[in-house]
């Protein structure tokens, strides 16, 4: 008996079906118990046994050869991954190449051999990497205390004895060499790039996490101790707003020591926030958060070493522990220049802010992609909303009051947040549109902050409206009985007991009623950002192409929208006037998913492209369409690792509704989607290319477009032909009248099964019992590729209708075995 091959997922009695991914042949379940004879006319292998194999030699076993080989198969997994690790170690630049190594050892030889010792060479070879410093230090003592026996690569230190900036030091097997100021020879033009700061670097410029030098700089020979009740105010006004990162301290016992900032008025001081540190015994330092604003001192109260000499002086009070909010009486003690072994250390992110005015790095050495990046972290800012922000008398907003500021945001964009709590707790910011009789409003946006007692500084990035309000929730400070203060409107709900409460937790896109209160106060709120500024945050790919790479949201969903002109190029279109002018261009909405594994540095992520098909969507709020089976799909996605991009179809603005599945206007907007997300996002910029139904034609026209940027596509039950295939379709007319044209043939790049060669690995699924786009079309395209030896196969499901398209459950566990083959 002879058995016929077939591609149907279960074989008739005479037939068999192979399975080339696991590599298995497969019969139908009659044969079970057979023997089989079996000829094999392939390229491939066979498994014999080696008992069978013989050699001419009767004294050699093959078997006993193999068995002390070990398993090959595993030794050559092993091989495989240590190869693998070597390449990433390249990449990673972390290798230094050996002919290299050997030049610079030889050309250091000939030039140093008569001065120093060929082992201090040696040395000095072994610790150079790519030249970049490793880490960044601020004293050549915090170097030498993290590192007392050296380290590989150059380290950068930033210290009070390098007056010509900073210097760079190599470990030379015994101690740390100072081989001079780093960079000193000069920085070619433009080549200072974000991908060549390091990441401690890059976390000062996005959060301003990096601390600057010590500030009070106090002398070392203390022994005194203070008592331990006293609180001594120190004699220095900051000026400046403000972030102190790191309080250091010698103390000569264990325990408790309160940090004060107080505001001064005469002798009587008022205290703004009170931050406790659990001191260790002796001098160490310690991580804090403490917002300093302008025109404040600094107190403290602890077991503090001190001396009467080299300071500033001290006010005096003899009050114990001090309570947030009270005011209390300073004296200035009698030895005036008494000093504290207390110091402070600012964030870095102001010196940052300042660099193309005062930096030694010239500004025209500085790439524009980084110009870019901090220009975007710390832009200019001026204060552009206060509600009389007042921090002396205040009282605290009832927690459950909900009140609108009626006083217009004006067009703006928001990026920082300063408000003052006297109990601390959640706050909440909406941004709302206001009806034009000041009876409700609707709430766009939404932010919540958890605040601390005293001052807080939040980032908050949001472009606003000219007539847009704000509205507030929470344990924010406020003053009474300000006769230039805001009007406020509140927020009231008559509950079924007919009492009167406030609306709190508000939802965005809901409406609220509001009433004026008739109440004026100065709130302890402030917004900074930019007023009437072409700098706006998130702008789509025409406006603003900003670089660095962003951060994930909390819920990995990121909106954007790519302008697109309307019209598609057709020889026989009764549309003559095709321009890029407003009328013409379309913005058109689009969504990245990002997995929670996503990090802004290192390993860059997968990305995938997801082409949705006909009846779904995507709109400007992130909803993606109606078929909870397809996202599904889109989430196990995202789940195995991956990120996901998708745009709306798109509405075409001549006849609303119909859509442009696979259209070469597609095609330029999914591309434009793809360039902002590599240009924003650290992610892979080899594509993987999936799509069902009509968005398996956009995927498999846009591989054909933009082969060299594509890892592998994937289609499910795609329409490949689409003159035939849409001609029978309800909806065929859409396309026709949408675009003026007379006949789908005469759109050129358009329909997939003219495509005659793909050199992409290529996978299409398709139902046998699809009689929405019949899958004898997918196999006249993979049969023509094929012919031209291009890598391509076809998965048809037995019986399976049109449901393959949107990712059923054998669909979705083949497609992640085919994607991670390409994963990176």
């Amino acid at each position: 008996m002879e058995f016929a091959a077939t591609t149907e997922e279960n074989p008739n009695d005479e037939e068999y079906r192979v399975d080339y991914i696991a590599g298995l042949v497969i019969f139908n379940p009659s044969q079970e118990g057979k023997d089989f004879d079996f000829n094999y006319f392939g390229t491939g292998y066979l498994n014999i046994p080696a008992a069978r194999v013989t050699s001419e030699d009767s004294d050699v076993d093959i078997q006993e050869i193999l068995d002390a080989q070990g398993n090959i198969v595993t030794r050559l997994d092993e091989s495989l991954s240590a190869t693998e690790n070597i390449e990433q170690l390249v990449l990673n630049n972390e290798v230094v190449k050996n002919v290299d190594y050997q030049s610079n050892q030889a050309e250091l030889n000939q030039k140093i051999a008569k001065k120093v010792e060929q082992t201090y060479v040696d040395a000095i070879l072994s610790n150079l990497t790519d030249g970049s410093p490793k880490e960044i230090f601020y004293s050549v003592s915090s170097l030498l205390s993290k590192y007392p026996s050296g380290a590989v690569g150059p380290m950068l230190v930033f210290d009070s004895l390098h007056l010509d900036g900073a210097h760079a030091y190599i470990w030379d097997g015994s101690t740390w060499a100072d081989i001079g100021v780093y960079q000193s020879s000069g920085i070619a033009d433009s080549s200072i790039s974000v991908g060549n700061l390091s990441n401690n670097v890059v976390e000062m410029i996005e959060s301003g996490e990096g601390t600057g030098p010590w500030i009070l700089n106090y002398p070392t020979d203390m022994s005194l101790a203070a008592n331990t009740t006293r609180n001594f105010i120190i004699n220095k006004l900051f000026t400046q707003e403000n972030l102190i990162k790191k309080v250091k301290l010698d103390t000569l016992a264990t325990g408790n020591v309160n940090i004060y900032v107080f505001s001064k008025l005469n002798d009587q001081f008022t205290v703004l926030s009170k931050t406790t540190i659990a001191a260790d015994i002796g001098l160490k330092s310690y991580d804090v958060n403490i917002n300093l604003p302008a025109n404040t001192y600094i107190g403290v109260q602890g077991a503090l070493k001190y001396k009467a000499t080299g300071g500033l002086g001290v006010f005096d009070n003899n009050s114990g522990i001090l309570t947030v909010g009270n005011t209390y009486t300073g004296t200035f003690s009698g030895i005036t220049t008494l000093v504290l072994s207390i110091d402070i250390a600012f964030k870095a992110g102001t010196p940052l802010k300042t660099l193309a005015l005062t930096s030694t790095v010239d500004p025209g050495r500085i790439s524009k992609d980084l110009k870019s990046y901090i220009e975007r972290k710390w832009y200019g800012e001026e204060e552009v909303f206060s509600a009389l922000y007042d921090s002396g008398k205040v009282r605290e907003l009832g927690t459950k009051n909900t009140y609108l500021i009626n006083k217009p945001l004006g067009k703006s964009t928001i990026m920082r947040l300063k408000l003052y709590s006297l109990s601390g707790g959640k706050c909440y910011i909406y941004i709302v549109d206001k009806s034009s009789d000041s009876t409700q409003y609707t709430v766009r946006k939404k932010y919540e902050f958890t605040a601390v007692v005293g001052e807080n500084t939040f980032e908050l990035i949001t472009t606003n409206d000219a007539n847009q309000y704000l509205v507030i929730f929470g344990a924010i400070s406020c003053t009474t009985g300000v006769t230039n203060g805001v009007e406020f409107y509140d927020t009231l709900k008559t509950n079924a007991d007919s009492t009167v409460t406030y609306y709190s937790d508000l939802a965005v896109g809901s409406t609220y009623p509001i009433t004026k209160s008739g109440v004026t106060l100065a709130l302890g709120i402030v917004l900074y950002g930019v007023l009437d500024s072409s700098y706006v945050a998130g702008t789509s790919i025409l406006n603003n192409f900003t670089s660095g790479f962003q951060k994930r949201p909390d819920n990995g969903q990121v909106l954007f929208t790519v302008p697109v002109n309307q019209f598609v190029v057709d020889k026989s279109s009764t549309i003559t006037n095709v321009n890029d002018n407003e009328s013409n261009i379309i913005n058109v909405p689009s969504a990245l998913w990002l997995p929670s594994t996503y990090k802004v540095s290192g390993k860059k992520v997968p990305l995938v492209m997801m082409a949705h098909g006909h009846g779904e969507y995507l709109t400007t709020d992130g909803t993606w369409g109606t078929n909870p089976t397809w996202i599904a799909w889109k989430d196990s996605i995202v789940a195995a690792g991956y990120a996901v991009f998708d745009i709306n179809g798109y509405d075409n603005t001549i006849n609303p509704g119909s859509k442009h599945w696979g259209s070469p206007r597609t095609i330029e907007a999914y591309f434009k989607a793809y360039l902002w997300i590599t240009e924003n996002f650290n992610v892979d910029y080899r594509l993987i290319i999936t799509g069902g139904s009509m968005g398996g034609m956009t995927a498999l026209n846009f591989a054909n477009a933009h082969a060299n940027i594509a890892r592998c596509v994937l289609a499910y039950a795609p329409c490949t032909d689409f003159v035939n295939q849409v001609s029978s379709q309800a909806w065929r007319d859409e396309y026709l009248t949408s675009y003026a044209i007379t006949n789908l043939e005469n759109v050129p790049g358009w329909t997939p099964i003219n495509i005659n060669y793909l050199n992409i690995p290529l996978k299409i699924w398709h139902g046998t019992g699809d009689t929405t786009l019949n899958y004898t079309y997918s196999q006249t395209l993979v049969n023509k590729l094929k012919a031209n030896n291009c890598p391509s196969e076809l998965r048809l499901m037995s019986g399976s209708g049109h449901d393959v398209a949107y990712g059923n459950q054998t669909v979705m566990k083949e497609s992640l075995m085919f994607m991670n083959r390409f994963k990176i």
